[in-house]
């Protein structure tokens, strides 16, 4: 029971969002727990910071394209290129997908075993 509070307090301490040190020229349109929608007029190429801290599950989009995330002050950065532009961030927890794929090849074993048991009887 420890295990899984210990799980569920480290999930939920790694999707909080900061908006500390975000760039001036950024506005949220939109924010949940687990997406973000920002726009920003740039006058120039620069690297803007988003405010959200930089943790495994973040993906970064730009225009609708996914693109690398930088660093700055460990949290996420896009370098963007002058005029308007969309950034979307989305928090998926990590390893999900192998872990529900791990799950299932580990329930259709445990299936065909007791299949097996079933017919050798």
């Amino acid at each position: 029971m420890k295990k899984i509070l210990l799980v569920i307090v480290l999930f939920l301490s790694s999707i909080t969002v900061v908006f500390a040190k975000a760039d001036e020229n950024l506005n949220v349109i939109d924010s949940s727990d687990k997406e973000i929608l920002y726009s920003i007029v740039l006058e120039e190429e620069k690297l803007v910071d988003t405010g959200v801290k930089d943790d495994i599950g973040w993906t970064l989009y730009v225009d609708g394209e996914k693109v690398a995330k930088k660093k700055i002050d460990n949290n996420i950065a896009a370098s963007i290129s002058k005029g308007l532009h969309s950034i979307y961030l989305r928090y998926e927890f990590p390893f999900i997908h192998e872990i529900i794929i791990t799950l299932c090849v580990f329930m259709t074993s445990f299936s065909i075993k007791n299949l097996i048991t079933i017919i050798k009887e």
